[in-house]
């Protein structure tokens, strides 16, 4: 088998395995939906931004350093 080949042949088998780790994931971590309140609050926190009044995380972890 040439090297190509071989390449070729390990490529494939690494999208395998990343398709199977990606099932794996979905059914370990199941996916909720957002509460009303949860929904409320990223709106919140999305016009905040919108408006500028919020501070990045690096400041904010700087103060704690």
């Amino acid at each position: 088998m040439t090297l190509e080949k071989l390449l070729a042949k390990m490529y494939e088998e690494i999208k395998m395995i990343r398709a199977e780790l990606d099932e794996i994931k979905i059914a370990l971590i199941p996916e909720d939906e957002p509460t009303e309140e949860e929904l409320k609050e990223i709106k919140l926190g999305n016009r905040e931004i919108a408006e500028g009044k919020y501070r990045p995380w690096k400041e904010v972890r700087e103060e704690f350093s």
